[in-house]
């Protein structure tokens, strides 16, 4: 397991405060804190990669409002991203404050659990392919999770500016909890697969 450690951070002329390019297991062993809005924590160039937050948080420095939400600012900067990888999981901790999307992960095989999406600008997760497992996507600008191809399970979305979840092409959603997204409007739209113990505003989901 290869450690990150905020207290040693490379000085880099990117957006990208860490970016990994060597499949394996990398692990948090602090806070990450992300300096703007625009700047990016992890952007991983290698498939075959787990982040694995070990219980802390990247925390960027957008903050989000009660709904309907407003963030205090915008960007171009994701908790983690990957593009045109394959199984990449990202797990057990925060990721909060960022100028785009929390987890953003164009990938077949992508895996986030156990983690708590929050005060997002762009929305909590943009996942293209992949399980979204015991999460929570809360108070985000945007689309609390979207994306093609997924299943959510045992996850509590809330308090999202847009759909709790917009998912495409074969997703589905199974013994999830969905409150006051899209001002108390529809929680999901009309494509994912319901498969049973949702809850959309206290009442069973359509």
């Amino acid at each position: 397991m290869t450690p990150i450690d905020p207290a040693n951070m490379p000085v880099v002329a990117s957006r990208f405060m860490v970016t990994i390019t060597e499949p394996g297991t990398y692990r948090l062993s602090g806070n990450l804190i992300v300096p703007d809005a625009d700047t990016t924590a992890i952007e991983i160039n290698a498939d075959n990669v787990i982040i694995d937050l070990g219980g802390y948080a990247i925390a960027g420095p957008v903050s989000c409002s009660p709904p309907p939400v407003s963030c205090s600012a915008t960007g171009t900067g994701n908790g983690v991203h990957a593009v045109s990888r394959d199984n990449i999981v990202v797990r057990n901790g925060t990721i909060s404050g960022m100028g785009n999307v929390g987890i953003y992960l164009e990938t077949n095989t992508g895996r986030i659990e156990n983690v708590t999406l929050a005060n997002n600008a762009g929305g909590g997760t943009a996942l293209f392919g992949g399980v979204i497992v015991g999460s929570a996507v809360q108070s985000n600008g945007g689309d609390g999770i979207t994306g093609i191809d997924l299943l959510l399970q045992g996850t509590a979305v809330r308090d999202n500016e847009a759909f709790g979840f917009k998912a495409y092409g074969n997703s589905a959603y199974a013994n999830s909890l969905f409150i006051g997204n899209n001002r108390g409007g529809a929680q999901v739209n009309a494509v994912p697969e319901a498969r049973g113990g949702n809850l959309c505003n206290g009442s069973m989901c359509p």
